[in-house]
Parts: structure tokens; C-alpha cells; sequence
């Protein structure tokens, strides 16, 4: 897992638990339904 606190994490506004990011484009949005993610939905 990535650090909140990594200065790559930082600069891309990464958070573990997605619901509490800021700027959040698309509250529905989540790893598990990204086209990008290609783990198991239970994974994300």
C-alpha cells in the first residue's frame, strides 16, 4: 500500500478511503469500476 504521506501520494490527492478524497470528480467513482483497475472488485 501507498503512504498518504508519500510525496507522489501527496501531489496526486491519494487517499486510502476514497470517500474522504477532495476534489472527487464523480463521487460514484471507485477503483473497483475504473477501467484502469485491473484487479477483482473485491481487491479495491
Amino acid at each position: 500500500m501507498v503512504s498518504e504521506s508519500d510525496p507522489t501520494a501527496v501531489a496526486l490527492k491519494y487517499k486510502m478511503d476514497a470517500t474522504k478524497a477532495t476534489d472527487r470528480k464523480d463521487p460514484k467513482a471507485l477503483c473497483s469500476n475504473c477501467n484502469f483497475y485491473s484487479g477483482k472488485p473485491a481487491d479495491a
